[in-house]
């Protein structure tokens, strides 16, 4: 019987011999991509012992890069007294570098005035009271602006923190008296009314001498015009005969216009005056 023409019924060995040549590559392809090293990488030679006799090429060995988390956190040498660099860390502004070199700083500070600077500081809590009147940070009760008789009596300002008294006593222009809250009222914190010194206020308004003015100088923050809105409302509902005024804010000067935000801008013609 006539075999059929275009179907042969066995491979040719040609095709067996090309088959058997592309397995081969494909194979030594994948073993040189595993052995290869990854990009980024540094490739480093092993030591001539380890090499085989019989190789003509040197072994690569893949050193892995270094990571961040993996390089030592400490930039100076640990040989000085690390327990003051760690207590100074743990001052606002100050990082391990600064710690590190404060510290070396004191190594240098003659005896007698390291000692007086670690008297200062242990007695820096000891002999630090609040003001009884104006709830102030002072070395005496009542506090030095308190007692000052020159000053006037009848204007308050009102502000958050100690050192917003220090701001306004380095303009020089201010000669009436503080009322320190020592906070603001911020709900996100859980600070309310009662956390912060404004009951002291009114107690102060009620049993003190006559008032004029009470001037609000909280900051211009969410929580510093919320603490304000409050003061206006409890001063005005528990005495109407003090004005209750806000500091004014607005265009800071040497400023431009076009860079001031809707804000400043309502506030600044809200709070005009006549020239």
């Amino acid at each position: 019987m006539r075999k059929r023409e275009g179907k042969p019924t066995s491979l040719n060995p040609a095709w067996w011999i090309a088959y058997g040549v592309l397995c081969g590559l494909g194979a030594a392809g994948i073993i040189l991509l595993l052995a290869s090293p990854r990009r980024g990488e540094p490739v480093r030679l092993l030591p001539a012992p380890t090499r085989l006799a019989t190789d003509t090429e040197p072994v690569v060995e893949i050193v892995p890069t270094p990571s961040a988390t993996s390089v030592p956190t400490a930039a100076f040498p640990l040989d000085i007294n690390t327990a003051t660099a760690e207590e100074l860390d743990q001052l606002p502004g100050i990082g391990p570098r600064t710690s590190q070199r404060l510290t070396y700083y004191l190594l240098h500070v003659p005896q007698s005035e390291l000692d007086l600077f670690g008297r200062s500081l242990i007695n820096l809590k000891k002999n630090t009271v609040l003001c009884s009147i104006c709830r102030n940070v002072s070395e005496s009760d009542p506090c030095n602006l308190c007692s000052d008789s020159s000053r006037d009596s009848k204007i308050i300002i009102v502000v958050e923190q100690p050192l917003d008294v220090v701001a306004i006593e380095r303009m020089g222009k201010y000669n009436g008296l503080y009322h320190v809250l020592h906070g603001a009222i911020s709900p996100l914190e859980n600070i309310g009314p009662d956390e912060i010194y404004i009951e002291d206020l009114s107690k102060r308004l009620t049993n003190g001498g006559p008032v004029k003015e009470v001037i609000i100088a909280t900051n211009p923050t969410m929580e510093g015009e919320a603490t304000a809105m409050y003061l206006n409302k409890k001063l005005k509902t528990q005495n109407p005969k003090p004005k209750v005024s806000r500091l004014g804010m607005g265009i800071p000067r040497g400023a431009d216009l076009e860079y001031a935000d809707d804000v400043t801008l309502i506030q600044a013609i809200e709070g005009r005056r006549e020239m």
